[in-house]
């Protein structure tokens, strides 16, 4: 494994996380839709606006079945990710564990906050 295939993998997250966001927002919209024609009462199969409607419960069906195989290839994409990973961090016999912090005066230093001269404190 090498850093390529790392990045190569979390790109394939990126991208599938991207187009399950996209199609999570589409769905959205056609379910706000779909309720507001529900609330008009289009979908009396006498009232004018019932074509319409109709196409709008469709949409929203065929958009939450894109969900459901965007949700499933972003989480094979997911655990792709994490195996790479684990087999990445199995290899790296110099790196320390990012849990791990060695030099606590090295941690204190790092997160002291800086003191200007008017008194107030940024951090």
């Amino acid at each position: 494994m090498n850093q390529i295939e790392i990045l190569t993998a979390a790109l394939r997250w990126h991208a599938a996380h991207a187009h399950r966001l996209k199609i999570g927002s589409e769905k959205t919209t056609l379910d706000k839709a779909v309720k507001r024609a529900d609330d008009l009462g289009a979908f009396n199969p006498y009232s004018e606006g019932y074509a319409l409607a109709s196409g709008l419960r469709s949409a929203a069906f065929d958009a939450a079945d894109r969900l459901t195989k965007a949700k499933r290839t972003e989480r094979a994409s997911l655990r792709a990710l994490a195996k790479v990973c684990a087999t990445e961090r199995g290899n790296q016999e110099l790196v320390v564990d990012a849990f791990v912090v060695e030099d606590k005066e090295q941690m204190n230093l790092n997160f002291m906050p800086m003191i200007p001269t008017n008194g107030q404190v940024n951090s």
